[in-house]
């Protein structure tokens, strides 16, 4: 489950412009894949049969004009003319009826292959969009209640930060029990314990033994614990509340006994 999530407004504008990119990119490839298309011949067809009408035209007057030379009824200016504007005609029913024929052929192979690679493209600008979102997202590592919960919109939440969730197994208690390395050698794997809160020892609670830490810390500070040693060290054992009473909860503080033999 979502428990908050940073600032994401640059990112989900980088993520509409990859989108947008995306949708360009498939439209190309869209229009290169639906060639050829009827309506893209139809105008040029139209314009080859007007050019050939214009080449009948020029031709004819051309002919005509030659017939004249011949009975010395037109100059040879005139006659120029006529076979220069049929040579234009021509030329021009040459480019429209060259327009037609590439209006008729399919997609390109190698351009369409470029615009398939910029839909790939986009696709992954996308995928590494969404990445960035994910990371910007503070996620539950696994079912759990929510105990506290520091975070606000608006706040400053800065790298190191503790505590601005804290989740707890509220359907496994454990109490991590602390043996002063003065007391280690007493210790051993599966040493049977009772715990009762502070002050209270009228309700024992059965522990049952879970494991060992395999690396001693530094000894907590407990307040009110007599002849503490604050420059010691620690070796840490959980042990499980097999049946905990309904008011206890996470982050009490616990006397435990560990049975070592006929010493405690």
């Amino acid at each position: 489950d979502l428990l908050f999530s940073l600032d994401d407004r640059l990112v989900r504008a980088d993520l509409a412009v990859a989108q947008a990119d995306l949708a360009t990119a498939q439209a190309q490839v869209a229009r290169l894949e639906a060639l050829p298309r009827l309506e893209d011949s139809e105008p040029l067809a139209a314009r080859v049969a007007v050019a050939e009408a214009q080449v009948a035209t020029a031709q004819a007057k051309r002919q005509r004009l030659d017939k004249a030379w011949t009975d010395r009824a037109a100059s040879a200016d005139d006659v120029e003319v006529a076979r220069y504007a049929e040579a234009v005609a021509r030329a021009q029913l040459a480019s429209v009826k060259a327009e037609l024929a590439h209006a008729r052929l399919p997609a390109w192979a190698p351009e369409l292959a470029a615009a398939q690679a910029q839909v790939a493209v986009a696709q992954a600008r996308i995928a590494a969009v969404q990445t960035r979102l994910t990371r910007l997202e503070v996620r539950a590592p696994c079912a759990a209640t929510v105990l506290t919960a520091a975070v606000m919109v608006g706040a400053l939440a800065a790298p190191g930060d503790r505590d601005l969730v804290v989740l707890a197994n509220l359907d496994r208690l454990l109490v991590r029990v602390e043996v002063d390395e003065s007391q280690v050698w007493k210790l051993k794997p599966g040493l049977p314990g009772q715990g009762w809160l502070r002050g209270d020892r009228s309700a024992p609670m059965t522990l049952r033994y879970e494991r060992i830490e395999p690396r001693a810390a530094a000894r907590r500070a407990i307040p009110g614990k007599p002849g503490e040693r604050l420059d010691g060290r620690a070796v840490q054992v959980l042990y499980l509340l097999t049946d905990p009473p309904a008011h206890l909860r996470p982050g009490l503080l616990l006397d435990v006994d560990l049975q070592s033999g006929a010493d405690t």
